[in-house]
């Protein structure tokens, strides 16, 4: 069945069902920023050129194109192939490269499979999940550096309005509530691989915010210079009249 007939999660579902899981942090082995920035999916990797990519994915049979200008990454179309799909989200390096920073593949299949059979088939690439998530329809598995939070709970502090939240993860520490909410911040823009497992369609998603953040506030920063350097070129041509 083509892949396109299955429809993708979206990201609200993904977010809800990260939020009501029951996973703990650091629960098994973690793995190292360079580690998961090693792993590849489809034969793409983190921070890999938007030229490199295009040469793996038409070398692999898929059919798409990039757009000019890097989409948002709510907006991104996928390379197809027949059962399989990948979603590839850009950024824009200090050289004006645009490189990869998010890689989301899906995969249906015909008859419905072990769940502990995909698992097994993944862990065998990546070896063994950081996290493992169970719900009724879906489960999952995550991949990620050392956590000093437990971040289904910290995500739905992030995601309210209420400050007090955040005073009730320092509970039994000797952590203030901003010393909490600044590790969080800190620790999700490192490189994540999520699996989630359907008897009839497996995805997986590999990500740095990391890498997307910092070009953001690179360009942001040359943006202010360049504005900083005109603003001092024009006062020059500026007769004053006192």
């Amino acid at each position: 069945m083509p892949f396109a007939e299955h429809k993708m999660m979206t990201a609200a579902a993904v977010a809800l069902a990260l939020l009501e899981s029951t996973m703990n942090a650091n629960a098994g082995p973690t793995y190292s920023r360079e580690q998961i920035r090693a792993f590849s999916l489809a034969d793409l990797r983190l921070g890999m050129t938007q030229s490199e990519a295009e040469k793996v994915l038409d070398a692999a049979g898929y059919e798409g194109r990039f757009p000019k200008e890097v989409e948002d990454p709510n907006m991104v179309k996928p390379w197809i192939q027949f059962d399989r799909a990948v979603f590839v989200s850009r950024y824009t390096d200090e050289l004006g490269v645009n490189r990869i920073w998010r890689i989301r593949y899906g995969q249906s299949f015909d008859v419905a499979l072990s769940i502990e059979d995909l698992r097994r088939r993944v862990v065998t690439k990546y070896g063994a999940p950081t996290d493992l998530v169970g719900r009724s329809e879906i489960d999952g598995d995550t991949y990620h550096v050392p956590f000093t939070t437990e971040h289904s709970r910290a995500r739905f502090c992030d995601a309210g309005a209420d400050p007090s939240c955040w005073r009730t993860l320092t509970l039994g520490t000797t952590l203030s509530a901003d010393a909490v909410q600044r590790a969080f911040k800190a620790e999700i823009l490192e490189p994540t691989l999520s699996v989630e497992y359907q008897p009839k369609v497996l995805y997986l998603t590999l990500t740095d915010h990391g890498l997307n953040e910092a070009a953001k506030s690179a360009a942001a920063a040359r943006v202010k210079v360049q504005s900083e350097e005109k603003s001092r070129a024009s006062i020059k041509n500026v007769k004053m009249g006192f």
